[in-house]
């Protein structure tokens, strides 16, 4: 059985998501034939890969790899931006075109152009398609009024001709449902988070010794969809509480600045971590926090649970209603207050049994439990054809 994947920005060299490379490679262990396109653009630095990078990446890999030329873009919502989706989805149009048709094809829920030219091939190739929901468009963009409504426009002009046609769904977070179901109701969904990599997370890691002073990490982007000002301003008169913040973004400095200035002597920043040294920092931490505005499951979530490290939510989103089902953690509003009231209050005894409770279900969330769930879906579908 042939499988194509089809994800512009996401492949063996990007440093942010490889899901789906990973998911390539045990395909082909599977004893599948992959075929992976992507770009030559680096979405995350802005860049171009260079051929060396490129040449050196398909020769250490174990399944067939296309990098399109693209033209790339500087900012996130462009006109640049759109023309290199197009030209993507048009490179994509004519490899399809050309060559014998895959089985299969997995395809990311964005770009739109690339999921409507791919629509239109398989009433001519016959090949099904799966359409892997890890975001949504248009609504997972910032509103940013006339612009937001013409963009809005635009990416539903290509998913109204493409969505309503296909049948394969699988999403990350449970509010990918609602976008689904938007544009397709009679479909057959399923559900697999996006999970922990079990290489990088020690799975017999034993639980953190409670001491006096109480330790809490955020480890991710410090950007728009992030507000770590409640959780600095709740902690910063606690002597017995100290936050880490880990990462970079377009709010680091701003974030710092506030820190420096306000003299805050609990609160450390530790700026970008190879992804590597970071399990062995969060060796010494208690609580992880996430104050995510967003509505989905993100990869930090499920890294805390690869860590055993209870959980500090924040809103009302899919991560909250996670962390309190499974009784893994806390969830707080925005509001500083509310993070004083929870560092007076909370017991360390449980602290001790939230971390049993992720020990009991974190096998569950593994990268590799669930790629199996994956490719039992792939066999289904391929069986009903």
């Amino acid at each position: 059985m042939n499988i194509m994947i089809i994800k512009p920005f996401e492949n063996t060299l990007t440093k942010r998501g490889s899901r789906m490379p990973k998911l390539a490679s045990i395909l082909i262990k599977k004893g599948y034939d992959v075929t992976y396109i992507s770009s030559n653009f680096y979405h995350a630095e802005k860049r171009f890969f260079n051929t060396k990078e490129i040449s050196i990446n398909k020769s250490n890999s174990n399944y067939k790899q296309l990098f399109f030329s693209v033209p790339g873009y500087s900012s996130n919502i462009s006109l640049s931006r759109l023309l290199t989706h197009i030209v993507f989805s048009i490179k994509v149009f004519f490899y399809i075109l050309l060559h014998p048709p895959p089985n299969l094809i997995i395809i990311a829920s964005h770009p739109p152009e690339t999921i409507f030219v791919v629509n239109i091939l398989k009433y001519f190739k016959k090949y099904k398609i799966i359409i892997d929901v890890i975001d949504c468009w248009p609504e997972g963009f910032p509103r940013r009024n006339f612009q937001y409504f013409l963009f809005y426009i635009y990416c539903n002009f290509f998913l109204y001709l493409s969505l309503p046609f296909q049948k394969y769904f699988v999403y990350t977070s449970p509010c990918f449902l609602e976008w689904i179901s938007k544009y397709q109701q009679n479909c057959y969904p399923i559900f697999i988070t996006l999970g922990y990599d079990k290489e990088r997370w020690n799975k017999n890691e034993p639980l953190k010794k409670i001491e006096k002073n109480k330790k809490i990490v955020y480890v991710g982007n410090i950007d728009q969809t992030i507000d770590l000002y409640p959780l600095i301003n709740g902690i910063k008169d606690f002597n017995d509480w100290s936050l880490t913040i880990i990462g970079s973004g377009d709010r680091f400095e701003e974030t710092k600045k506030y820190i420096i200035e306000n003299d805050i002597k609990n609160v450390f920043f530790l700026g970008f971590v190879n992804i590597n040294e970071v399990p062995m920092i969060l060796k010494t931490i208690h609580i992880s926090a996430i104050p995510f505005v967003g509505a989905t499951l993100p990869n930090k979530l499920f890294d805390s649970i690869g860590s055993n490290i209870p959980i500090l939510a924040f809103g009302d989103n899919d991560t909250s209603k996670f962390v309190n089902e499974n009784q893994i953690g806390w969830s707080l509003e925005f509001d500083e207050n509310k993070v004083k009231e929870f560092l007076k209050n909370v017991d360390i005894y449980d602290i001790i049994k939230k971390s049993n409770n992720i020990r009991f279900l974190r096998e569950r969330y593994s990268q590799e439990y669930l790629y199996e769930e994956y490719i039992a879906y792939i066999n289904e579908i391929l069986l009903n054809q």
